[in-house]
C-alpha cells in the first residue's frame, strides 16, 4: 500500500514538473559556427516555443504554437523527440530562421540514427548487439565536440587529392580504395567556410539502417560515401536537392526501389552497384553533362537504353550496367561517347548486332558484352578502338568468320597494339583462324579464348609469335592437323587448352616442361596437355579428376585423335589416378589432395602425391591396423595459393564423394580451413564407423546437412559451427542416441528446433546460436537430462521457456539472449542445482524474477536485462554469495533493492564499493546504457531537464507529457474500474483538455484536475488524494 501511495505521489509530482516553464534559450555560438553562420550570433533571447510531438505512420511531427498561425506541424526525424527540451527549442528556432533547414549537427545526428536504427528506430545490427554501427567512429554524438572533428566528417576545403583514380581502380581490380578522389584543379572550386560539411566517408561500417530524408540539408556536401554497408529502403526523393554534391557512392548495400527523380541529380560520379534497385534503366541515367562515371551494375534493372544516351552525357568516361535484365539493342549513338573508356553491359538480354559505330570509341579501354543475345558477325570496325585493352564477347550468338582486314582501310587488327585480353568463346564463329588476325593482336596479348565455336582448319604457326600470351584456350572447335612446334616457344604460357578438336600427332616437348603450362604436367607429363591417341578423359587431359584412361581400339578415325573426352566402350571413373579403371583408398587421398590445391598445403604434406608412400605413413592420417581411421588436416593450408590467398573454385572442389571408399574411417577433422569449399557429400552416410566430424569455422562451405548422417549410430561429436551451411536442422540427427556434442551455431539454418530433440538423450552440448531459426523451444528439451550447455542466442525463437527445462538436471549454462521469448522465467530453473549461467537478455519476458533462482548454489552470472520484467529483486538474490554478475537493467523493476546486494564487494566487479545500489540498478531520474553504474562513465547519468525515468535500471530517459502522466495515473489507480461517466474520454486521442475533469488554459496548459475518486477508492483503496 505504501508503495502504491508513493507511486501516485510521484506521478502527480511529475505532472507538476511537466508544466514548469522552460528557460528561454539563446542561439549557441558553436551551433552557429557549425552552420556557416546562418544562425544569428546574438545574445538576445530566442522566442519561447511551446511544442509537442505527434505520430503519423513512420513519421514524427513536431507541433508548435505560433501566436499568429496557431498550431504548426513540422516533420522531424524521429529521434528529435528524445532530445532535451532546450535543444529542441534551439533547433526549431534555427529551422525557422534558415528557411526550413536543420542545423548540420542535427542532420548528422539524423544520419547516425537512420544508419543505426532505420525507419523503425530499432537497432538493426546484430554483429554489435546494442552498439550503433557508427559507434566505432570517434566523437559521433558528442555534444562537446565540433562536428568537423567527428571521424568520417570533413569540413571546408578537401583539396588537394592524389591524381590517381582509386574508385575506378577498385571497380576494375577490386580491393579497398586508398587515397582520395581527384577533384581536378583547385581553381575550379569555390570552397565554403571551414565549418561547412563537405565530405562524409562512412563506408564499410556494417550499418543496416536507412538513408535519412534530411541529408540534402548539408548544402555544401561534395562527397558522400556510404558504400559496403547493408543499408535498406530507398533513396529519398530529397537526394535530387543536393546542390553541390559531386561524388555519391551507395554501392554494395541492400537498397531497393526505382527512384524516378534520380536522373535529376547533378554529380560527376554515381556508384550504385550491388543493390536491389529495379525498374527501367532510363530512371538511373543521370541527365547532366558533368557525369563521368555511372555504375548501376548488379541490380534488377530492365527496359532498353534510350537512343539519345550520348547526347546529354558527352563527358561520360565509364558506364557499368552489367548483371541486370536490360534488353533491346546496342544503340548506334554509343559511338558518340568520345570520352568513354570503360563500357560493361555483360550478363543482360541485349540482342541484335554490334553497331559499326562502336569503332568510333577511340578512347575505349574495356568493352565487355559477354552473356547476352547478340547475333550477326564481328564487325571489323572493332579495330577502330585503338586504346582497347579488353574485349569480352563470349556466350552470345555471334556467327560467321573472324573478319580479315584488307590492308587498305583504317580498320586493321594491327591497330590494337594495347589489346591484352580477347574472349569470344561460346558463340557460333566459323571459318578458319586467320594468320593476319593472329599477327595483328600478337604484340601485347596475354589471353586468347576462342573455345566452343566451330572454327576449322589448322592451327597457324603464327600463334607462336604471341610472345606475351599466358592463356591460350581453343577447345571444342574443329581444328585439325598437328600442333605447331612454334607453340613450344611461348615461354610465358601458363594455361593451354586444345581439347575436343581433331588434332593428331605429338605435343611439342617444350609444352611438357614440368610445371610450365599447368601444375599437372609434373605428374602426367604431356598427358596433362592432351590425352594421347587411344585414351580419353572427361576433360580431354589428365588433371585432378584422374589420369587419361585407355579406350578399346575402334575402327573409326577418332582413335588417332588427341584430347578425346569420351569413349563408347568405357566410362570415366573420377579418382582413377593411374588410369587402370579402379579406385583405391590411396587414390582417394590423392584425389582429395589434387582437387584442393594440395601443392600449397605445406611441405609437411608433399608426400601425399607420392603413391609410393603408404596411407598410414602420410601426415594427417592415423590408421588402426592397416586401415585409415582418422583424417586430421587441421594444419594443412587447404585451397590456398602460394601467397596464402584463396584459389579459384575449380581448384578447390571440397570433400569428394569418393570418401565412401574409407569404410573404416572414424574421425574427420578439417576445422578452421577458411577457404575449403563444397558441401558435405551424402555418401558420408556409408561411413558406418564415423564418430567425429568437425567442419567448423569453414566459412566457404555451403549446402545442407545430409539426412544420411542420421544413420551414423556411432556419432558422438558433430561440429559444423561458424560455416555457411543452409537448410533446416534434420530431425534425423536426434536419432543418434550416442551423440554428445552438437554444434551448429553461426550458420544459415532456417526452420525450427525439431520436436525430436529429446530423443538424443546423450547430448551434453547443444549449441544452435546465431541461426535463422523461428518457432518455439520444444517441451521435449526436458528429456535431455545430461545436457550441460544449451546455447540458442541470436535467433528469432518465440514462445515461452518451457517449464520442462527444469528437468535438465545437469545443465550449467542457459544462453538464450536476443530472441523473441515471451512469458515468465520458469521457476523450475531453480530446481537445476548445477546451473551456473543464465543469459536471457534482449527478449520479451514478463512477470517477476523467480525467487527460486536466488537459491541456486552455483549460479554466478544472471543477465535478464532488456526485457519487460516487473516487481523487485527477490531477497534470495541478495543472500546468494555465489552471484558475481547480476544484470537486470532495461526492465520495469522498482524498489527495494536488497541491501545485501548493495553492500556486496563481489557483485558486478565490486563496483558497489564506489556506487552502492547504483551498481545494481540506476535510481529513478538516472540512466545508463547498461542500466547500472559502471566505470566507463563514472556512474549513472542524471536525466536532462524535462525528462526522467519511471523504473529502476532505466537505459534511457523519457519526456513525460501530461497525457502520459494522466494515463499512468489512470492505470495505477485501476481506471478500468472507475465510473466511466466520470472519466469520459480518458486515454482517448482527443487531447487531455477534452478529458472529463481536466481543466486547461486557452494555450493548452493543464491547470487542474477535478473528478470524484469513489470508484478509484474501491479499485485500489488508497487514502483520498486531491488533484493538484
Amino acid at each position: 500500500m505504501k508503495n502504491l501511495i508513493k507511486s501516485v505521489a510521484f506521478i502527480l509530482l511529475l505532472l507538476v514538473l511537466a508544466n514548469l516553464s522552460s528557460p528561454q534559450q539563446t542561439c549557441q555560438d558553436n551551433l552557429a559556427l557549425e552552420n556557416e553562420n546562418r544562425c544569428e550570433k546574438t545574445s538576445a533571447p530566442v522566442t519561447k516555443l511551446s511544442f509537442k510531438f505527434l505520430s503519423e505512420g513512420n513519421k514524427t511531427i513536431c507541433q508548435y504554437w505560433d501566436p499568429n498561425n496557431g498550431n504548426v506541424n513540422i516533420h522531424v526525424p524521429k529521434f528529435v523527440s528524445s532530445l532535451p527540451a532546450e535543444r529542441i527549442a534551439q533547433e526549431l528556432s534555427y529551422y525557422l530562421r534558415s528557411n526550413g533547414l536543420w542545423s548540420q549537427r542535427l542532420v548528422l545526428e539524423s544520419l547516425f540514427h537512420s544508419l543505426t536504427y532505420g525507419v523503425d528506430y530499432k537497432p538493426q545490427n546484430y554483429d554489435h548487439p546494442g552498439f550503433p554501427c557508427l559507434g566505432s567512429k570517434a566523437h559521433w554524438l558528442d555534444s562537446n565536440v565540433n562536428i568537423c572533428r567527428w571521424e568520417g566528417v570533413t569540413c571546408g576545403n578537401i583539396h588537394p587529392f592524389p591524381k590517381d583514380r582509386p574508385r575506378i581502380e577498385q571497380k576494375l581490380f577490386g580491393g579497398k580504395v586508398q587515397g582520395d578522389y581527384d577533384w581536378g584543379p583547385a581553381e575550379e572550386h569555390k570552397w565554403p567556410s571551414a565549418q561547412s560539411v563537405t565530405k562524409l566517408d562512412l563506408a564499410e561500417l556494417k550499418c543496416q539502417g536507412t538513408l535519412p530524408d534530411e541529408l540534402y540539408m548539408l548544402t555544401q556536401l561534395r562527397r558522400l560515401d556510404l558504400s559496403r554497408n547493408s543499408l535498406r529502403g530507398t533513396i529519398p526523393d530529397t537526394f535530387s536537392d543536393f546542390s553541390k554534391l559531386e561524388f555519391l557512392d551507395l554501392s554494395h548495400n541492400l537498397l531497393t526501389g526505382s527512384p524516378r527523380n534520380l536522373s535529376q541529380l547533378s554529380v560527376e560520379e554515381l556508384w550504385l552497384e550491388h543493390n536491389q534497385f529495379h525498374g527501367p534503366i532510363h530512371y538511373f541515367l543521370i541527365r547532366t553533362p558533368i557525369i563521368r562515371y555511372l555504375d548501376v551494375s548488379h541490380n534488377k534493372l530492365t527496359g532498353a537504353i534510350p537512343s539519345d544516351i550520348a547526347q546529354l552525357r558527352p563527358n561520360l568516361m565509364g558506364f557499368f550496367a552489367e548483371h541486370n535484365e536490360i534488353s533491346g539493342k546496342i544503340v548506334p549513338s554509343f559511338g558518340g561517347f568520345r570520352q568513354l573508356s570503360y563500357l560493361r553491359l555483360d550478363f543482360n538480354k541485349f540482342e541484335g548486332t554490334i553497331p559499326t559505330e562502336i569503332g568510333l570509341l577511340e578512347n575505349l579501354r574495356l568493352f565487355q558484352m559477354n552473356n547476352n543475345r547478340l547475333n550477326g558477325t564481328l564487325p571489323i570496325e572493332l579495330t577502330g578502338m585503338r586504346q582497347l585493352e579488353t574485349l569480352l564477347l563470349s556466350s552470345n550468338r555471334l556467327s560467321g568468320p573472324i573478319p580479315v582486314d584488307d590492308g587498305e582501310t583504317q580498320f586493321q587488327w594491327s591497330n590494337l597494339l594495347l589489346l591484352k585480353q580477347l574472349t569470344i568463346d561460346n558463340n557460333n564463329l566459323t571459318g578458319t583462324l586467320p594468320p593476319s588476325f593472329v599477327l595483328g593482336i600478337s604484340s601485347s596479348l596475354t589471353s586468347l579464348n576462342l573455345g566452343l565455336n566451330s572454327i576449322a582448319g589448322t592451327l597457324p604457326p603464327e600463334l607462336g609469335r604471341m610472345k606475351h600470351v599466358a592463356k591460350l584456350n581453343l577447345p571444342r572447335n574443329d581444328f585439325e592437323g598437328t600442333i605447331p612446334f612454334e607453340l613450344g616457344r611461348l615461354l610465358e604460357l601458363k594455361e593451354l587448352n586444345l581439347t575436343s578438336n581433331r588434332l593428331e600427332g605429338t605435343i611439342p616437348r617444350g609444352l611438357c616442361d614440368e610445371g610450365r603450362v599447368n601444375n599437372f604436367v609434373q605428374f602426367y607429363s604431356c598427358n596433362a596437355i592432351l590425352c594421347p591417341a587411344g585414351t580419353f578423359h572427361i576433360d580431354g587431359a589428365a588433371n585432378s579428376q584422374g589420369a587419361c584412361r585407355s579406350c578399346p581400339t575402334s575402327k573409326d578415325s577418332t582413335s588417332k585423335l588427341l584430347g578425346q573426352t569420351n569413349c563408347d566402350a568405357e566410362k570415366f571413373l573420377i579418382g582413377d589416378m593411374d588410369g587402370d579403371g579402379r579406385q583405391s583408398p590411396r587414390e582417394m587421398l590423392v584425389l582429395f589432395y589434387m582437387q584442393n590445391s594440395g601443392l600449397t598445403w605445406g611441405e609437411k604434406f608433399s608426400s601425399w602425391i607420392n603413391t609410393a608412400v603408404t596411407n598410414c605413413e602420410l601426415p594427417g592420417i592415423t590408421c588402426v591396423g592397416f586401415e585409415i581411421a582418422k583424417i586430421d588436416l587441421s594444419d594443412a593450408q587447404i585451397c590456398t595459393d602460394q601467397n596464402g590467398k584463396q584459389v579459384p573454385p575449380d581448384q578447390c572442389r571440397g570433400i569428394p564423394s569418393e570418401l565412401a571408399l574409407l569404410s573404416n574411417l572414424e574421425v574427420i577433422a578439417l576445422p578452421r580451413r577458411q577457404f575449403l569449399r563444397g558441401s558435405i557429400p551424402t555418401e558420408i552416410g556409408t561411413l558406418s564407423k564415423l564418430r567425429y566430424l568437425d567442419l567448423s569455422h569453414c566459412p566457404a562451405m555451403t549446402g545442407s546437412i545430409p539426412s544420411e548422417i542420421g544413420i551414423l549410430t556411432h556419432m558422438k561429436v558433430l561440429n559444423l559451427a561458424n560455416s555457411r551451411f543452409t537448410g533446416t536442422i534434420p530431425s534425423d540427427l536426434f536419432h543418434l542416441t550416442q551423440l554428445e556434442k552438437l554444434h551448429l551455431s553461426a550458420n544459415r539454418f532456417t526452420g525450427t528446433i525439431p520436436q525430436q530433440v529429446g530423443n538424443a538423450k546423450s547430448l551434453r552440448e547443444f549449441m544452435i546460436s546465431r541461426l535463422l531459426l523461428k518457432g518455439t523451444i520444444p517441451t521435449s528439451i526436458g528429456k535431455l537430462t545430461l545436457m550441460e550447455n544449451f546455447e540458442l542466442y541470436g535467433s528469432s525463437i518465440e514462445g515461452t521457456i518451457p517449464k520442462e527445462i527444469g528437468r535438465c538436471s545437469n545443465l550449467k549454462r542457459l544462453d538464450a539472449f536476443n530472441n523473441k521469448l515471451t512469458g515468465v522465467i520458469p521457476p523450475t530453473l531453480g530446481q537445476i542445482e548445477s546451473l551456473q549461467i543464465i543469459h536471457l537478455k534482449k527478449n520479451q519476458l514478463t512477470g517477476k524474477l523467480p525467487e527460486e533462482i536466488g537459491n541456486l548454489k552455483f549460479v554466478s552470472w544472471i543477465d535478464a536485462s532488456s526485457n519487460i520484467l516487473s516487481g523487485s529483486i527477490p531477497n534470495t538474490y541478495g543472500n546468494n554469495r555465489m552471484i558475481k554478475d547480476l544484470r537486470l537493467g532495461g526492465n520495469r523493476l522498482h524498489a527495494p533493492i536488497p541491501s545485501s546486494l548493495c553492500n556486496s564487494n563481489k557483485i558486478n566487479g565490486g563496483r558497489t564499493r564506489s556506487y552502492g545500489c547504483d551498481a545494481i540498478l540506476c535510481p529513478l531520474g538516472y540512466y545508463d546504457a547498461t542500466g547500472y553504474a559502471n566505470d566507463s562513465n563514472g556512474g549513472c547519468t542524471k536525466c536532462p531537464d524535462g525528462k526522467t525515468t519511471i523504473y529502476l535500471g532505466s537505459t534511457s530517459c523519457v519526456e513525460l507529457h501530461p497525457e502520459d502522466i494522466l494515463s499512468m495515473f489512470y492505470d495505477v489507480m485501476g481506471g478500468e474500474l472507475w465510473d466511466q461517466s466520470e472519466v469520459y474520454r480518458w486515454k482517448s486521442d482527443m487531447g487531455i483538455c477534452n478529458w472529463n475533469g481536466v481543466v486547461c488554459e486557452e494555450d493548452g496548459t493543464l491547470v487542474s484536475l477535478s473528478f470524484p475518486l469513489t470508484q478509484a477508492d474501491q479499485a485500489t483503496t488508497p487514502p483520498p488524494l486531491s488533484a493538484p
